[in-house]
């Protein structure tokens, strides 16, 4: 598939104490290292019918666990894929720790992730990987993916290099196998190169706990968010009100960036309204004012610009202290 046939979808990883968060149908990215520690956690993905569950092997976490686990894991879940063995930086431990895992793997589609600390050393090692599929007829047993994630700094420096996620995409526009991103390092790169790239790319999906973490945390996902790491999970034993409506405003925020391709400081009202009538009666535009909708979200206080053009809403966007309103803007304080 290429761009303009295709919608991404989101993973988002959270954990299991608000089933809410999952709904029928999406598919989800499940940590290995979840799965084994919480019985509840590997419940909840298996209850909700017709999702694919994707199992992650960790690393990233930096609790990738030994192959007979990640085998445990993906049978407990019932995993639909599960992401190859793989070390950050490394493509030489990646391609062996990948090979061996096929020999014994419990799926029939799975996924590798290309390590590297440079943009050509991982297209090095991703056609390493497919020269080996093709030659040990791999496809003939199962089903492959390719994971993309930015290659590092060194094998010292896990930081993510800036920006070569967008030209690694760019340079896979005629990839023979499925795409799916791994992670966002940093909101304003994936709303405004990475993601125009990965429709460019035909991307299948992403997985990402940045909507959840951002929400947990009171922070509204826009391009200027920072990122904030998930971290362990037993932070998140309880979540009270305001944090679940942030991270469900959140998440719709980010899928409606991945369908469109791009994303915006501006949220469109009908997002806001969309999710608050989960906890509003009268919810929609002309019942509720747009202070009401953004409340019942739980979006933070502050100064927001919003613009209705024609009697019509169109969107709201954060105001920092010193930002001025454009053309029709108002402002909107909650």
């Amino acid at each position: 598939m290429r761009a303009g046939r295709l919608v991404m979808r989101v993973a988002h990883i959270v954990p299991h104490r608000w089933e809410g968060l999952f709904t029928q149908g999406d598919y989800g990215m499940a940590l290995a290292h979840w799965v084994l520690k919480d019985d509840n956690y590997a419940r909840m993905l298996r209850k909700v019918q017709g999702r694919y569950v994707i199992l992650d092997n960790g690393v990233f976490e930096r609790e990738q666990l030994a192959p007979s686990q990640l085998r445990e894991a993906s049978i407990k879940i019932r995993a639909d894929e599960v992401v190859l063995p793989d070390t950050r930086g490394n493509p030489k431990d990646t391609l062996e720790k990948s090979a061996k895992y096929l020999q014994g793997t419990s799926t029939k589609r799975v996924m590798f992730v290309p390590q590297a600390t440079s943009i050509e050393e991982w297209f090095q090692c991703l056609n390493a990987w497919t020269g080996a599929w093709i030659k040990n007829s791999w496809s003939e047993k199962f089903t492959l993916a390719i994971g993309v994630s930015a290659p590092r700094v060194s094998l010292e420096d896990m930081t993510p290099l800036p920006q070569t996620r967008t030209v690694i995409l760019q340079g896979l526009t005629n990839c023979d196998y499925p795409l799916h991103l791994l992670g966002i390092s940093s909101p304003a790169t994936f709303a405004h190169s990475e993601l125009p790239a990965a429709h460019q790319a035909g991307v299948r999906g992403v997985d990402t706990s940045l909507a959840f973490a951002l929400g947990v945390n009171g922070v509204l996902l826009t391009p200027s968010a920072k990122k904030i790491h998930l971290g362990d999970p037993s932070k998140y034993e309880t979540l009270n009100t305001n944090q679940k409506r942030l991270i469900l405003l959140n998440q719709r925020i980010l899928t409606e960036w991945c369908e469109a391709g791009v994303g915006d400081e501006r949220i469109a009202t009908h997002w806001i309204r969309q999710t608050a009538k989960k906890w509003l009666q009268y919810y929609a535009e002309g019942f509720a004012s747009i202070e009401d909708a953004m409340r019942a979200c739980k979006m933070p206080s502050g100064r927001y610009a919003f613009l209705k053009l024609h009697r019509k809403e169109v969107y709201v966007r954060p105001l920092t202290h010193f930002q001025a309103l454009e053309g029709q803007e108002k402002e909107v304080i909650l």
